[in-house]
């Protein structure tokens, strides 16, 4: 997978992916100044005022487990997304995937509602545990 230390570049967002709804929103420390006017600012403030209704999550599983892309994500044995991105986590020995988790109708994805829920990963038919991370995974010393 392709991360710049713990932040995620831009092959890992969609094409209608919003800033905060895959957590870029470190790169617009200028949207906090009450005087900083652009197309679509009130929408975007609308949407950080109420939560995104998805968001962009990494998942790792057991190393036996292959991952191939796009396999269902289950939160609490119900489906809410699929992942869009694979790999394996050499440093930390475990397969590696990145998907958007979308809420239930009504609701807000927030940190509480990402980690409160048990993972499965649908591979191939099976379903196999998975943990969650709500920030990338990253090689803190920097080793091989």
């Amino acid at each position: 997978m392709q991360y710049a230390h713990k932040y995620v570049v831009r092959v890992d967002c969609l094409i209608q992916t919003e800033t905060f709804v895959s957590g870029l929103t470190f790169q617009c420390n200028k949207l906090d100044r009450p005087r900083m006017h652009f197309e679509g600012k009130p929408e975007l403030d609308a949407l950080i005022h109420s939560g995104p209704n998805r968001r962009l999550v990494w998942f790792t599983v057991a190393p036996d487990v292959e991952l191939n892309g796009r396999e269902v994500i289950y939160r609490d044995g119900h489906p809410v997304g699929y992942l869009s991105r694979v790999g394996v986590a050499h440093y930390h020995h475990l397969g590696l995937g990145a998907g958007y988790v979308k809420a239930p109708k009504g609701q807000r994805v927030t940190e509480e509602f990402i980690s409160s829920g048990t993972y499965d990963l649908d591979v191939a038919g099976t379903r196999h545990p998975a943990h969650v991370h709500i920030y990338p995974l990253h090689n803190t010393d920097y080793r091989a």
